[in-house]
């Protein structure tokens, strides 16, 4: 028996390995690590030979498919490669693979020829299996739908601010917070909305439907908002309507904060299999690494643009580290908010200065189940998903 396990810290390098279970000694042996150079995360066993098709994440920050011999314990070079993103891998004959990348399926050569296969779906697609006889291909494809909920802490208020039939989450509130800014996939595709007085502007239809995988960003004056899909990143102007588009280099993973000065931006990229936070300056389209972080990120800048970020059950603020057994719970993301950092930790939300922790919500309403952005008297919360799913056959 084959099985893969990965461990995936937040804001710490992944590790990956693909292991051999004997089940008569019971015995596990690792036969493919993770290295420098390629992270392993999918694997499909041919039914004839010892042989894996291998999907990972390489050096140059996308998804390479290799084979791995079993016997010999060689892993060959990539024959094929496609953009980051969700992929899943099995065997379609000796020859091809069938491929789940990005909510679309493929055949994929041994040669590195890629062909479309036809199925367009407003929902999710997961687990393609072939049948072996007759080549169909069943799936699980599942509709969810995910709403956004404000709570004002003054009034206690509690108000589904986004809510449709499809998926909206992603959201972050502007610094004036009069406007709201989310992904939404409503439509079948991932597009970049802000809600603001009960009205809402598309800022973004993303026509080549490429994943938008982390909440659009505001900067301090509330003006611009940017977002990254694919390798582009996106400055929308919300007075005039304009959006700029920079063709980044293929490092680049996603945009996550604004600076005071409004001309610099916190990235996340990765070089060299190595993962980092990077301040990027717009005008002169350079960036420069401030620490090291994983595939698994998160971090957000203070009003003094200290970087907030956590590694296990520490907290790193500017140049100080924290820890308080509240941290132990918490989903490692915290919101700067003045000179506190708001947080969930459990089914509660708590606020922290520096010194102490006070609970601002001791129990989560109904509605709520993630807090993703925050401020002095606003929690913006991602509803519980509700999804529905089916089995259906291709073809």
């Amino acid at each position: 028996m084959y099985f893969m396990a990965e461990s995936v810290p937040l804001n710490r390098p992944p590790e990956t390995a693909l292991y051999e279970l004997d089940l008569v000694t019971k015995a596990i042996s690792p036969i493919l690590r993770s290295s420098d150079s390629f992270t392993p995360y999918r694997f499909a066993l041919t039914n004839v030979n010892k042989r894996f098709a291998i999907a990972g994440e390489s050096e140059r920050n996308t998804i390479e498919f290799r084979i791995f011999e079993v016997d010999s314990g060689k892993l060959s070079e990539p024959f094929a490669s496609l953009p980051l993103g969700f992929t899943e891998i099995n065997w379609y004959d000796e020859s091809q693979l069938v491929v789940h990348h990005l909510n679309k399926l493929y055949l994929l050569s041994l040669d590195g020829e890629l062909t479309k296969l036809p199925i367009d779906s407003f929902m999710r697609i997961f687990n393609p299996v072939v049948a072996p006889q007759s080549g169909n291909i069943a799936m699980t494809v599942t509709e969810q739908d995910r709403d956004l909920v404000l709570i004002d802490m003054d009034s206690q208020r509690e108000q589904r601010v986004i809510n449709s039939t499809g998926e909206d989450h992603l959201g972050r509130i502007s610094a004036n917070a009069r406007l709201l800014a989310y992904v939404s996939a409503r439509s079948g595709v991932q597009q970049v909305m802000i809600a603001a007085d009960g009205k809402t502007l598309q800022v973004f239809p993303n026509p080549e439907n490429l994943p938008v995988n982390r909440a659009p960003v505001w900067d301090k004056s509330g003006r611009r908002l940017a977002f990254a899909q694919g390798q582009n990143l996106h400055v929308f102007d919300t007075r005039t309507q304009a959006l700029q588009t920079i063709a980044m280099p293929d490092w680049f993973t996603s945009v996550l904060d604004w600076y005071e000065d409004g001309e610099r931006l916190l990235l996340a990229t990765k070089k060299d299999n190595q993962s980092w936070f990077e301040v990027f300056d717009l005008q002169s389209q350079t960036s420069q690494r401030i620490t090291e972080t994983g595939v698994n990120y998160y971090a957000r800048l203070d009003r003094n643009d200290a970087l907030v970020f956590s590694v296990d059950d520490t907290v790193y603020w500017g140049e100080n580290r924290y820890q308080h057994p509240t941290f132990t719970q918490s989903h490692g993301r915290y919101f700067p908010s003045g000179n506190t950092l708001i947080y969930q930790a459990g089914d509660s939300v708590y606020a922290f200065d520096g010194q102490r922790v006070s609970t601002l919500l001791a129990t989560l309403p109904n509605d709520a189940q993630q807090l993703i952005d925050a401020n002095a008297n606003q929690l913006l919360f991602e509803s519980s998903v509700t999804a529905r799913a089916r089995i259906v056959k291709l073809d």
